[in-house]
């Protein structure tokens, strides 16, 4: 599976989201679900916001905002993102990471980074616990259900002592080939809903026989990758694919950051801002790298696309990409990038 594919997520609806034209305010808000009154929490969290704003912003604006923050309750995910524009255009999602404090940011574009590394750190993935009979198949994008699955087969049961000889080499093959049709079943399943949602990466949890042949029969039949689970319960398993996602998407870091550096050796990549902005105005770039932790507030000096000077850099190079097609990946902050923006090229 390829870094790109790893990475990428899915962004078609942020493509409109980007043609909004100031003023817009972007604003993160922490919503815990483990304190106490959670909801009163994040009420309090976007009164604290929408005291920052300026006064363009009319009353009116700001107390439907607060309907619809105080609808959206608190248990979406670990922090709140609020997109909003002139017009009344608001986009709202949750997402797994927190900043520390509340975090706002005014200007002529949508700050749309922070929403794009959710999205791509919600890898979709399936996990499956297998049994000798069948298993019971879920899909997730992040921590979220979006499709579920049971297989059930036959299993051959040993109701006495063994019979001995001939008859038990017999037996025992008659119970090696159902355990495989039902392998053979689940991995059927498990490949079609793995399509389905585009998942990167197959969980198989269960008994230790069961879960490697279903595993086994998984491989045969898909891309994504496959790993077997140690952990039986509930808790463990989800921590235990937290981690195996986790581990996914830092190797696919890396090997981004390390077609950026092949690619400033044989010019099929640029750095830095001016030069990146230069190559989104060519309709060069394939993939922008960006780092935004919204303190980089350096303006865009020449006209991108319909994008006036002086809107913020990096959301105007994210504008950019997303109404050129290009993939966009959040990284951590990399030397080969010499700032927040960098890109691979198409040519």
């Amino acid at each position: 599976m390829s870094a790109q594919t790893v990475l990428s997520s899915a962004l078609d609806d942020l493509r409109e989201v980007s043609t909004w034209s100031g003023p817009c305010f972007s604003a993160i808000l922490p919503a815990p679900s483990d304190v106490t009154d959670p909801d009163h929490r994040l009420d309090v969290r976007w009164s604290n916001a929408s005291r920052q704003l300026s006064s363009q912003w009319a009353d009116d604006q700001l107390t439907r905002l607060d309907g619809l923050v105080g609808a959206l309750g608190h248990d979406g995910g670990a922090s709140l993102a609020l997109v909003h524009g002139a017009g009344g255009r608001t986009l709202t999602e949750f997402l797994p990471a927190s900043p520390v404090s509340v975090a706002v940011l005014e200007g002529s574009l949508p700050a749309l980074v922070p929403i794009i590394e959710g999205r791509q750190r919600a890898l979709p993935h399936v996990v499956v616990e297998a049994d000798k009979s069948g298993a019971d198949i879920v899909a997730f994008a992040g921590a979220n259900v979006i499709a579920t699955d049971r297989v059930d087969r036959d299993e051959l049961h040993i109701h006495r002592g063994h019979p001995g000889g001939w008859s038990q080499q017999r037996f025992q093959q008659r119970a090696e080939n159902t355990w495989n049709d039902n392998a053979d079943d689940v991995a059927d399943a498990v490949a079609a809903l793995a399509a389905q949602v585009d998942a990167q990466l197959i969980a198989v949890a269960g008994p230790t026989r069961a879960k490697s042949m279903v595993a086994e029969a998984i491989g045969e039949r898909t891309d994504a990758t496959v790993a077997k689970i140690d952990a039986g319960d509930p808790d463990g398993i989800a921590a235990e694919v937290v981690t195996l996602l986790d581990d996914a998407h830092a190797s696919a870091i890396v090997a981004l950051a390390e077609r950026l550096r092949e690619g400033l050796g044989n010019d099929l990549a640029v750095a830095g801002i001016d030069a990146t902005v230069e190559a989104l105005i060519q309709g060069r770039v394939e993939t922008l790298l960006v780092n935004d932790d919204w303190t980089d507030t350096t303006e865009l000096n020449d006209q991108l696309m319909d994008i006036a000077p002086g809107a913020r850099a990096i959301d105007a190079a994210v504008a950019a990409a997303l109404r050129t097609e290009a993939d966009i990946v959040v990284v951590p902050s990399l030397a080969a990038m010499d700032g927040p923006l960098a890109a691979i090229l198409r040519w």
